[in-house]
């Protein structure tokens, strides 16, 4: 059988970073051309207009951002901040950047407003137009933030320490494993109910709407099991959590 880490077991450390997750398309109205890099806490994710293509892509966070820091960052598309005709930032510490780099503006914004502002965005269909009615724009990152929109007004309304960073480090602790892509692919293969206690095993049916497979408590079968989940089912029941 599989194990899990136990507490005695060392935890590995992380090996080179993966390489950047990419997309390319067409923006939705032209635009010129310009950068936006958004530094989180498990990742930094970055889009550029250039030449009439929008670019996206993803690389680990690695530290405080600085002028260094945004030219490799938009290096790993071929792009220079000297070409460019401005460059938006948000996320940790965007504030200590400088107010130019090579040239280039630096547009400093702060999370809420980046946060509402994109799914206010989304919603409309164009960064031109802003929807008439009141949004509720939901931030799932490493952790997650529930911004409420409504024209140029802007209220962070809840939020939650649960996120995908929660998934990296109980996947380090859990799996050995601190990638994505692995998680998901061991998760597919478990049963998070191997792990986890449903509605039908505390009252042996439904309650409302909620069906008796309902999760009620978040890897509460492990204590009952005769001996530890598989790693397949703990990534399941750690994706299922999250």
């Amino acid at each position: 059988m599989l194990q899990p880490v136990t507490p005695s077991d060392p935890i590995p450390t992380p090996t080179e970073p993966p390489p950047a997750i990419r997309r390319v398309r067409q923006p939705l109205v032209p635009l010129p051309d310009a950068a936006a890099i958004d530094f989180g806490a498990s990742n930094t994710d970055a889009a550029a207009v250039v030449s009439g293509r929008l670019v996206e892509w993803t690389l680990p966070q690695n530290g405080a951002p600085d002028a260094v820091h945004v030219r490799r960052i938009l290096a790993a598309q071929g792009i220079s901040p000297a070409q460019l005709s401005v460059i938006g930032v948000t996320g940790g510490h965007h504030r200590g950047l400088p107010d130019a780099i090579d040239g280039c503006p630096i547009r400093k914004i702060g999370e809420l407003a980046a946060i509402a502002r994109g799914g206010q965005a989304l919603a409309a269909g164009g960064p031109m137009e802003l929807p008439h009615q009141p949004l509720l724009v939901v931030s799932a990152g490493s952790g997650t933030a529930m911004v409420r929109a409504e024209g140029t007004r802007y209220l962070h309304v809840t939020g939650s320490g649960m996120g995908g960073g929660t998934l990296l480090g109980l996947g380090w602790l859990l799996l050995k494993s601190s990638d994505p892509t692995e998680i998901d692919r061991l998760a597919a293969q478990g049963s998070a109910n191997q792990a986890d206690l449903v509605l039908q095993d505390i009252v042996t049916g439904p309650i409302g709407a909620l069906p008796p497979d309902a999760t009620a408590v978040n890897f509460g079968r492990i204590v009952r099991l005769a001996g530890p989940p598989t790693r397949e089912d703990l990534a399941a029941a750690l994706v299922n959590m999250v």
